[in-house]
């Protein structure tokens, strides 16, 4: 239940802050992406 509760709580605060500083959430995301593509290049 609490952790079920942290997750929205989570959800919310992302969603409110895109929707507030949408340029720093996509750069912190492109970032996030770049990050995750190289290491499943390094994998590979």
């Amino acid at each position: 239940m609490l952790q079920k509760t942290i997750g929205i709580i989570v959800a919310i605060l992302i969603v409110v802050w895109i929707v507030s500083n949408p340029a720093a959430a996509g750069n912190t995301v492109h970032g996030w992406i770049g990050g995750i593509i190289t290491f499943f290049h390094h994998l590979a």
